[in-house]
C-alpha cells in the first residue's frame, strides 16, 4: 500500500515505516564524503613529500659523514675538470641516469700549422660549428674541439687527414627512461655538471661517488 505524503518536505510516495531520505540531506552527505576523500588524499601527498625530503637529505649527510639532521641542503659546488658521474638508480636497480662513453673532437695543441683553413675544413664536416671559434681553439692551448660526433662525421675527418686533429674520450649524460622523472632527477649541462634537479643538489657526490646512487623513486609505478 502506497501512501502520498501529505505537507511534506519530501516529494513522492514511500511506504508505511521506511525512511524518507530528503535531496538536501543526500547532498550534505555527498559533501561531507567529497571533504574527507579530499583531506585523506592532501595528508598523504604531504606524508610522501615528507618522505622524499628525509630520503634525500639523508643521503646527503651520509655523503657529508654527519651523524645528525643539519640544515637543508647546501648549495650545489662544482667540480672542475671532472668529467665522472655515478649512475643514479631506482628502487628497484634500475638505471634512472647513466654515463656513456663518447669520443670528442680534439686538437694536439701547436700542431696545426694553418687553424682557420683547418676550421673551414671541419666546417664542410660539422655545419653547426663556428669558423672562428674552431680556429681560436685550434690555435690555443685547450685540447677540446666540439662535443661528440658521430661514426661518419669522424670517418670523414680521418679521410681528410687533417693535421694535428685526434680523438678524445669523453663521458655523456643519458636518461633511459627520457622525460620520467625528468623533474625529480634534473639534467646536466654542457660540461657533465649538474643543472637541476637531484644532478644538481647532489653534483659533489654524484661525481666523486665509486657506488651508484639509490634513490626511492619506483620507474615502474611511475611509468
Amino acid at each position: 500500500m502506497w501512501l502520498q505524503l501529505q505537507n511534506s518536505p519530501w516529494r513522492g510516495f514511500r511506504r508505511p515505516g521506511d525512511r524518507a531520505l530528503s535531496a538536501e540531506f543526500f547532498h550534505f552527505r555527498r559533501h561531507v564524503l567529497t571533504l574527507c576523500i579530499v583531506l585523506t588524499l592532501s595528508a598523504a601527498a604531504v606524508r610522501l613529500g615528507f618522505y622524499a625530503k628525509a630520503d634525500a637529505l639523508s643521503i646527503w649527510t651520509a655523503w657529508q659523514g654527519q651523524t645528525q639532521e643539519g640544515p637543508d641542503f647546501p648549495e650545489t659546488y662544482l667540480v672542475k675538470n671532472n668529467r665522472h658521474r655515478a649512475p643514479i638508480l631506482d628502487a628497484q636497480g634500475l638505471v634512472l641516469a647513466s654515463n656513456l662513453h663518447v669520443e670528442i673532437l680534439c686538437h694536439e695543441p701547436g700542431q696545426v700549422t694553418n687553424p682557420l683553413a683547418t676550421a673551414h675544413q671541419l666546417k664542410a664536416i660539422i655545419p653547426e660549428v663556428n669558423v672562428a671559434n674552431l680556429a681560436k681553439r685550434l690555435a690555443g692551448n685547450q685540447e677540446w674541439l666540439t662535443h661528440e660526433v658521430s661514426p661518419i662525421q669522424k670517418q670523414q675527418i680521418h679521410d681528410q687527414n687533417l693535421e694535428g686533429i685526434v680523438y678524445c674520450r669523453d663521458q655523456r649524460r643519458v636518461y633511459p627512461y627520457g622525460r620520467l622523472f625528468a623533474h625529480t632527477i634534473g639534467y646536466t649541462g654542457s660540461e657533465n655538471q649538474g643543472g637541476a634537479g637531484m644532478e644538481a643538489r647532489l653534483n659533489l657526490q654524484i661525481q666523486n661517488s665509486t657506488q651508484p646512487l639509490q634513490t626511492s623513486l619506483d620507474a615502474t609505478v611511475q611509468a
